[in-house]
């Protein structure tokens, strides 16, 4: 192609480094939020499915050995929220309280004429519920700072533009 025109070639050019700026700030835009989610994904989300199974199982042990239906029951309930929540925050709060009924029910069958598998059974799975507790803890801070490091960069130029147009938003705190 012939350019006697120097404005036109130079117009081209432009849209042509606007195109290849707009092109890899979307791919990295894409890229870097796909990141903050792979650490809630990889991180939280097991450890918080283990959680959800080690409090069926005290639900099942306490059933087993009669123990009080309120307790249970509330348990149940906290745990059927926990499964059923979408969002981080809405994860976030039942993880609280499923907390709270865990240890409520756990501390009413201490020392309560358990079987000795039974009570063996009862401190695994205490120590197993606690032991995913701790691991959600320390992913948690890893993913809420990222999370908040994440937001303030799409706070900048070309990124606060770009994202409009690649559908990433804000990530949400696990809090």
């Amino acid at each position: 192609m012939n350019f006697k025109d120097n404005k036109t070639a130079a117009m081209i050019m432009g849209l042509m480094i606007a195109a290849a700026v707009f092109l890899g700030g979307s791919k990295a835009v894409i890229q870097k939020s796909n990141q903050v989610e792979s650490i809630y994904v990889q991180q939280l989300q097991p450890e918080l499915e283990r959680q959800s199974q080690y409090a069926a199982s005290l639900i099942v042990l306490a059933k087993n050995e009669s123990k009080d239906k309120d307790l249970i029951d509330s348990l149940e309930a906290d745990l059927n929220f926990f499964n059923e929540a979408t969002s981080k925050h809405e994860k976030y709060l039942s993880f609280v309280k499923l907390q709270s009924s865990f240890d409520a029910l756990k501390i009413s069958m201490v020392g309560q004429m358990l079987t000795t598998e039974n009570e063996r059974l009862l401190n695994q799975i205490y120590q197993n519920f606690y032991s995913a507790y701790d691991l959600i803890s320390r992913s948690k801070e890893n993913y809420n700072q990222a999370v908040k490091k994440w937001n303030e960069e799409l706070t900048h130029f070309p990124v606060s533009f770009i994202k409009e147009f690649v559908g990433k938003g804000n990530a949400e705190l696990f809090a």
